[in-house]
């Protein structure tokens, strides 16, 4: 039996002390996203690949400190040079694929820093409904957190 579809969506906007060039090489540079994207607390990155382009792919896999195995399979559809990224993402939990998301990053200039909005539109598939949804936009604003750590550290480093 097919499990129902369940939607959801969530923006985040946040102040960033870096210029957008700097936070969108955050993006596009797997070296960066792996210290601010696959850093996070529990979790085994096992394999990280980033092709970053219009029709490029990008692959996170590993394995949580609970056991849990994880599997991000992302597709770019619109890049725009320290302004937007928008791309379409599965996430697979335990060999189950959990969702797939919309997901759209927009950079804006603010004083010498940027403005960051955030949104993901998300197909929950596994049933898992609107807990899924809370809990990736607990888990995007910890990740969010991070990126604005990474990058503060790197304006220090300038």
């Amino acid at each position: 039996m097919n499990t129902p579809i369940q939607h959801g969506s969530f923006s985040i906007t946040r102040q960033l002390l870096a210029a957008p060039a700097l936070v969108f090489r955050a993006f596009a540079q797997l070296e960066a996203k792996h210290q601010w994207f696959g850093s996070s607390p529990g979790f085994e990155i096992h394999e990280a690949t980033l092709d970053f382009r219009v029709g490029g792919s990008e692959l996170w896999q590993g394995k949580h400190a609970s056991g849990m195995s994880f599997h991000n399979d992302t597709t770019y559809h619109h890049i725009e040079a320290d302004s937007r990224i928008v791309y379409c993402y599965t996430m697979t939990i335990n060999g189950v694929v959990m969702s797939t998301s919309l997901l759209s990053i927009e950079l804006r200039p603010a004083g010498t820093g940027t403005e960051l909005r955030l949104t993901e539109q998300i197909a929950v598939l596994d049933g898992s409904g609107a807990p899924c949804v809370t809990n990736r936009e607990h888990g995007t604003g910890d990740m969010l957190r991070r990126l604005d750590e990474f990058t503060k550290a790197q304006v220090s480093l300038a």
